[in-house]
């Protein structure tokens, strides 16, 4: 708009060649600096796109609400694709520990860490009969080695470092059948857990083990991405993983309903507070 009004001015009122190029040469400035700024303010995907800003904004929203209610433990990714979302939590990390940084000295919480997994390979074969037999899968959407986010694991772990200390970020290439041994043994909580890896037999690992040991805290955050994929059915894909988990381990949660186009979230509550 600003842009078309400066056009008029140098075309409409007489202006000489030479102011024309200065009005002309500005214009080129401003759009450039507005590029600049774009990117600063949106480096997590664009903001006309409604399904971005909802998963955004519930990313946000959900480290807000693990470090101003004090939920012990770090911040884990499950498939991290792009690296976008693993940067989003990087940033909100930083922002609300500033913000309530008294939270966690309070309640005797000590350094959060973000670990990311990935294969850096892109999906798994599909080797269970359930993947195999999901409508995704099925027509070639979630095809091997399909959905590779295209970065290595150091770019991943430069990205976060923009908004959050590199010592505290840790990534962890391969599958997570091999990955999730690989968990530190300091690491004995996490605060939110993020699941983006598509595939039920990729969640019900991530899910198993969790549960298996006892890492999700109290008031824990558990985001599924690709919930209503398949149809929303729950034959398949994280629904069936999730209603598998919840069957074999019992656990006490909230639903908090869907986010964006596919995604869910849960809060996992320790059955020795109810």
């Amino acid at each position: 708009m600003f842009e078309r009004a400066l056009r008029f001015v140098a075309n409409h009122i007489g202006l000489t060649d030479y102011i024309r190029s200065v009005v002309e040469a500005e214009v080129s400035t401003l759009k450039g600096e507005l590029g600049a700024l774009q990117e600063r303010v949106e480096p997590f995907g664009p903001e006309d796109d409604v399904h971005v800003r909802e998963v955004r904004a519930q990313f946000i929203r959900s480290i807000a609400y693990v470090i101003g209610s004090a939920v012990e433990g770090s911040v884990a990714e499950f498939g991290t694709g792009t690296g976008r979302s693993s940067t989003l939590l990087a940033y909100a990390m930083a922002l609300f520990q500033r913000r309530y940084g008294y939270s966690d000295p309070a309640h005797g919480i000590g350094e959060r860490k973000l670990l990311l997994f990935d294969s850096f390979e892109g999906l798994p074969a599909a080797s269970s009969e359930i993947d195999a037999s999901s409508p995704h899968v099925a027509k070639g959407i979630w095809g091997t080695g399909g959905c590779k986010g295209g970065i290595t694991p150091e770019q991943l772990r430069t990205m976060c470092a923009q908004y959050l200390d590199k010592d505290r970020i840790q990534v962890f290439p391969g599958w997570f059948k091999d990955t999730l041994a690989e968990i530190p043994e300091d690491i004995t909580k996490f605060a939110l857990v993020h699941i983006d890896c598509d595939l039920y037999e990729s969640a019900a690992e991530v899910l198993n083990h969790l549960f298996n040991n006892n890492l999700l805290a109290d008031g824990a955050v558990l985001m599924f991405d690709d919930w209503n994929c398949n149809r929303a059915s729950p034959r398949f894909g994280e629904r069936r993983a999730w209603g598998e988990a919840v069957q074999q381990f019992t656990p006490q949660y909230s639903d908090c309903g869907d986010y964006g186009i596919a995604g869910h979230k849960f809060i996992i509550h320790d059955s020795a507070t109810q």
